[in-house]
C-alpha cells in the first residue's frame, strides 16, 4: 500500500493541474511561455498545499490574483474576444482563488485574518460564495460580533435586503444577548432604513405635485395671453407712427 501513494498522490496531483489549465488556454490571451510558468507555480502548490501554512496560502492567492488581473486587463485589449469568453475565464479564476481560500480555512479554521481576507474576496466577486462563506464562518464562530455585523451589513448594503439583515441582527442577538455593539448596529441600520423610506415618500409625494401642476397647465390659455401680449406692441408702435407724422406736419406748418 505504500509504494501504490506516490504514484496515487502523483495521479492527484497531474489531475489538479489539468484542470487548471482550460482558463489559461481561453482567447489566446496567455503566451506559451506565461502558461508553463503558472503551470509550474500550480504544480508546485498542488505538491505542498497540504503542508502549507497561512502564509504560504496568502502567497499564493496573491500569485493567482495577478495572474487573474493580467488576464482580465488582456481581455478588455482584445476585441475579437467573445462575452462567453470573458465571463468563462473570469468564472474559472473565480472559482479556483476560492477553493484556495477554502483549503486555507480547512487549515486556519481559527484564524479570522483569513475570514476576513475571504470576506473581502467574495463580496467582490460573488453573491453566492459571498453568502456560503458567511454562513460557514458563523456556524463555527457563532460568537464573533464582528462577522455577524459584517454579514447583516452585506445583506442590507450590498444585497439591498433589509429583511435578512434584520433575521440575521435578531439570530446574532439571540446568542449573544449582552453585545452592545450588535443593539448599536441594529439600532443604525433601522435608521438607515426608516430614513430612506422617508426619501421614497418625499420623492412620491414631490412627483405627484409636479404631475398635478402639469395636470392643471393650459396650453390655450397661456397662448391666448401669448397673443394678447403681442398685440400689444403693435398698437404702441402705430401710435408712434402717427405722432411722429403729426409732428412733422406741425414743423412744416
Amino acid at each position: 500500500q505504500n509504494s501504490k501513494q506516490p504514484a496515487t498522490i502523483m495521479a492527484y496531483i497531474e489531475r489538479e493541474v489539468e484542470r487548471s489549465i482550460p482558463e489559461l488556454r481561453i482567447g489566446g490571451l496567455l503566451n506559451n511561455h506565461e502558461i508553463r510558468q503558472i503551470i509550474k507555480r500550480r504544480t508546485y502548490y498542488a505538491e505542498r498545499k497540504f503542508r502549507f501554512n497561512k502564509h504560504d496560502f496568502l502567497r499564493f492567492i496573491q500569485f493567482e490574483n495577478k495572474v487573474f488581473r493580467l488576464v482580465m486587463l488582456r481581455c478588455q485589449t482584445k476585441r475579437e474576444l467573445s462575452a462567453d469568453d470573458i465571463y468563462n475565464a473570469r468564472k474559472l479564476f473565480i472559482t479556483r482563488i476560492n477553493n484556495i481560500y477554502n483549503t486555507a480555512l480547512n487549515r486556519c479554521s481559527h484564524d479570522k485574518q483569513l475570514w476576513l481576507l475571504s470576506f473581502d474576496f467574495a463580496k467582490r466577486y460573488s453573491e453566492r460564495i459571498s453568502r456560503a462563506k458567511f454562513l460557514r464562518a458563523l456556524l463555527l464562530h457563532p460568537n464573533w460580533i464582528y462577522a455577524w455585523i459584517q454579514a447583516a451589513n452585506y445583506e442590507y448594503e450590498w444585497n439591498k435586503n433589509p429583511m435578512n439583515a434584520r433575521l440575521l441582527f435578531q439570530r446574532a442577538i439571540a446568542l449573544n444577548p449582552k453585545c452592545a455593539s450588535l443593539y448599536l448596529a441594529f439600532f443604525e441600520m433601522e435608521l438607515n432604513v426608516i430614513q430612506q423610506h422617508l426619501n421614497w415618500n418625499l420623492a412620491s409625494q414631490q412627483k405627484n405635485n409636479d404631475d398635478d401642476n402639469d395636470a392643471k397647465f393650459d396650453w390655450n390659455k397661456e397662448l391666448q395671453a401669448l397673443d394678447k401680449n403681442a398685440e400689444t406692441p403693435k398698437t404702441d408702435e402705430n401710435d408712434a407712427k402717427n405722432e411722429t407724422e403729426n409732428e412733422i406736419c406741425e414743423k412744416s406748418g
